[in-house]
């Protein structure tokens, strides 16, 4: 929290200012209370209607300043949390391809909701809360300086152990608030896959499956946060009754002194006030900070990097200026080993295709020389140097992927090839003629600008491969990397797209295929057999 706070630090000092004049004015109602008890016990009612009078335009103008405030908060705040949210964008961006593809989308979907939510009400908001409570603390216990140092030393004495005393309830409320994220992210995690597989459910007949696979979920994590509220209401409970405590003692104190003549009897009107004021601002801001512990497991999913994240290197891919060669390449999942001693080579501009039964490690192939995953054996050399030694991010500057599971936007159609590039009409015409998606688009009453629907639901599986194909013609990668991207096509349309991608010159074409024609065999430079 501490850095979002920083980044805007002369906006926080601006509503530290507005904090400043109401906490003032707050303060001063106490000044107004002893003299207006002063007044009474003179007999002057004239005085007190006048201050009466003064003290409501007090109020309505603590008023306007509050409305400010916390308008320019609201504000600052709405800030804050869209950094917050661009953090947890870099983090996740920043993560390995095995640490994306093993973690739910449901937990990265909680992080942008559930825990920039709980950010914002335990962090941001209580944090300027905290701010607002030690302003009339500081105000409050200038005020009793004034009046009896006495006074102000006992406040400040019960005031600190009380904050001592919070520093243990702290850590158990953290631990606590550790348990809902994890609650909510799994929570998530199971109501996007039962939505997702609603379809089925109905399918089956089993559509109240669905309704207690979601109310089991959702008891599992109210369950959870009806813990932390109780861990929570009791820990605060403890230094609720340490700061009761402390609060009565500088109310003796003060009934003392004035029995005792030390202070003046109207004294005691403001002073109990300003002793509350203290007493409960101490209070406050033990409470605040049990809340404020709660909040830290939210900002450390953003701070925190990737465990499996390794040092990136520096050099960004260049062009490929003469071949991909593969040197006795080894790969296993786990003790499953999928690739052993394979040697490839891909020439700048060939034709490849691979082929071989599921499993073989086909996939697995095109993923390590895409960079996506790791812990080979083995050479991959780009043009004679390891491809390891680049940066991976840079590979998608010089390399485009069709995969198998197509994914578009729910945008139209120009927006999913695009992907909000400029596209000249006359290379998009071509690229649709050579995607076979021309004539296809004839048929859609918007054409173009046709909606996807959410990831593609509009069109067909081959309209998606399609569609895909176009999006990485229209981006003009050198190489371009096809797994199975034409199985859900028709014969035509399927060698329509392979003959248009095996006619660009300057394009390295790797092509997987379960099902390759021997009349195609001679319109690739080589078909590697994998298995």
């Amino acid at each position: 929290m501490k850095k979002y706070l920083i980044k805007y630090k002369w906006q926080n000092f601006l509503l530290f200012l507005l904090l400043v004049l109401t906490s003032g004015v707050s303060t001063g109602y106490a000044f107004l209370q002893m003299y207006i008890g002063k007044q009474v016990m003179e007999g002057n009612f004239r005085m007190v209607l006048i201050t009466v009078v003064c003290n409501t335009v007090l109020i309505f103008s603590n008023s306007i300043l509050y409305y400010i405030q916390n308008k320019y908060q609201t504000y600052l705040i709405a800030k804050m949390n869209q950094d917050f949210r661009n953090d947890i964008s870099k983090r996740i961006m920043s993560a390995s391809f095995e640490k994306l593809s093993s973690t739910d989308t449901g937990e990265y979907l909680s992080w942008y909701t559930n825990d920039v939510r709980e950010a914002e009400n335990q962090g941001f908001q209580v944090f300027y809360s905290c701010m607002e409570e030690a302003l009339q603390l500081i105000l409050g216990a200038v005020s009793l300086l004034f009046i009896r140092w006495e006074i102000l030393l006992l406040t400040i004495v019960v005031s600190v152990i009380s904050l001592y005393t919070s520093r243990k309830f702290g850590d158990k409320v953290e631990e606590y608030s550790k348990k809902v994220s994890a609650a909510t992210e799994k929570y998530t995690d199971r109501i996007k896959e039962q939505i997702a597989g609603l379809s089925v459910t109905q399918a089956f007949g089993l559509a109240e499956r669905f309704e207690s696979k979601i109310n089991a979920s959702g008891d599992e994590l109210e369950k959870e946060r009806c813990n932390f509220a109780e861990k929570q209401g009791k820990e605060g409970y403890k230094a609720m009754v340490i700061s009761i405590f402390g609060i009565n003692a500088i109310n003796m104190l003060t009934f003392v002194l004035c029995v005792l003549r030390i202070i003046a009897p109207e004294i005691i009107f403001g002073s109990i006030n300003l002793t509350n004021q203290v007493g409960n601002s101490f209070g406050q801001l033990i409470s605040y900070r049990l809340k404020m512990a709660g909040a830290r497991p939210y900002f450390a999913k953003a701070e925190m990097q990737s465990v499996d994240e390794e040092p990136k290197a520096e050099a960004a891919l260049p062009s490929l200026q003469k071949e991909i060669k593969v040197e006795n390449l080894s790969f296993s999942y786990g003790e499953k080993e999928v690739l052993k001693g394979q040697n490839l080579t891909f020439q700048k501009g060939g034709k490849y295709a691979i082929v071989g039964r599921s499993g073989c490690g086909k996939t697995t192939l095109l993923k390590l020389l895409l960079g996506q995953l790791k812990g080979y054996e083995g050479k991959i050399l780009y043009d004679g140097k390891e491809l390891s030694s680049y940066d991976v991010d840079s590979f998608y500057e010089q390399m485009a992927y069709i995969e198998q599971s197509i994914f578009l936007f729910d945008t139209s159609i120009r927006n999913n090839i695009t992907l909000g590039d400029g596209v000249s009409a006359e290379k998009l015409e071509e690229i649709l003629a050579m995607s076979a998606l021309k004539e296809e688009i004839k048929k859609f009453p918007d054409g173009l600008e046709t909606k996807a629907g959410e990831n593609g639901k509009n069109f067909s599986g081959g309209q998606k491969q399609r569609i895909a194909v176009a999006r990485a013609l229209a981006h003009d990668r050198q190489i371009l990397f096809v797994d199975e991207g034409t199985s859900a096509l028709d014969a035509e349309n399927a060698m329509v797209i392979e003959q248009a991608l095996l006619a660009c010159k300057n394009l390295t074409l790797i092509l997987i295929t379960h099902h390759m024609k021997e009349e195609n065999l001679p319109l690739f430079d080589k078909v590697y057999r994998l298995g």
